[in-house]
């Protein structure tokens, strides 16, 4: 039974890499990487365990990073003022297009 926790997580890893978003991506990874823990414990391997918890560590945190991120554009882009940027039309100055 053990074996085949490890056979999924390697599965579950390859399968992440199938999707182009980002942010799944990594949720993917950090559910393998639990499976791994999962696999670890199930053998008693302490690297398992230990490399596991830190890539899942690793995913998760990257997710929030990114999320913060994301947020921090948010905000800064609806807080431009836009008021400055002019238009200008040049074929109404008499340039041709």
């Amino acid at each position: 039974m053990p074996q085949w926790v490890g056979w999924v997580a390697t599965l579950v890893f390859a399968i992440s890499y199938f999707f182009r978003d980002p942010k799944s991506l990594r949720w993917i990874q950090a559910l393998a990487a639990l499976l791994w823990i999962a696999y670890g414990i199930s053998i008693h391997a302490r690297h398992c365990r230990y490399c596991g918890s830190i890539f899942f560590v690793s995913q998760t945190q990257g997710n929030r990073h990114c999320a913060l991120k994301a947020g921090a554009a948010e905000a800064h882009a609806a807080s431009r003022d836009d008021s400055a940027v002019q238009v200008v039309n040049y074929a109404e100055l008499g340039y041709a297009a």
